[in-house]
């Protein structure tokens, strides 16, 4: 999983094991430093879903 704000707005790449991408609608927040703390915050709370749900992509 990722954080890219590459094409001038945020969004999340959710990364499966077969190198495909699950990309997120873009997301507003009012500066980069805004979009850091709601990624950090992100992947603090939901880390154990977004491992369950690689595992489970991996053995598909």
């Amino acid at each position: 999983m990722r954080y890219d704000n590459a094409h001038q707005f945020v969004h999340r790449d959710d990364l499966k094991p077969d190198g495909s991408q699950v990309k997120t609608p873009p997301m507003m927040f009012a500066d980069n430093e805004e979009a850091v703390n709601f990624a950090l915050r992100d992947l603090r709370t939901n880390y154990r879903f977004y491992m369950q749900r690689y595992w489970q992509w991996k053995t598909e």
